[in-house]
């Protein structure tokens, strides 16, 4: 995927600076609002069925299901999520 993952010995970052960025603040914002000790503690939800059991289709439906699946993994109420 993108080469993230590869096996090369390549010491570059995968993604631009500004990416990247965006990226470390996404992180640190979660910390923030979640705890770091919350988010260390739960898995990681990957884009498979094991974790999102629906057919998202793009449509407002899905969206929803999505919505609440993230919702319960973080301990949040979903009804306080302006989608």
């Amino acid at each position: 995927m993108f080469g993230f993952f590869s096996n090369k010995q390549n010491n570059e970052c995968p993604i631009d600076g500004r990416m990247r960025l965006w990226m470390e603040n996404a992180f640190l914002w979660l910390a923030y609002q979640f705890g770091q000790n919350n988010i260390l503690s739960k898995p990681m939800l990957l884009p498979t069925p094991e974790f999102f059991p629906i057919q998202y289709d793009g449509s407002k439906d899905s969206m929803i299901k999505t919505a609440e699946i993230i919702a319960m993994q973080m301990e949040i109420d979903i009804n306080e999520v302006v989608l």
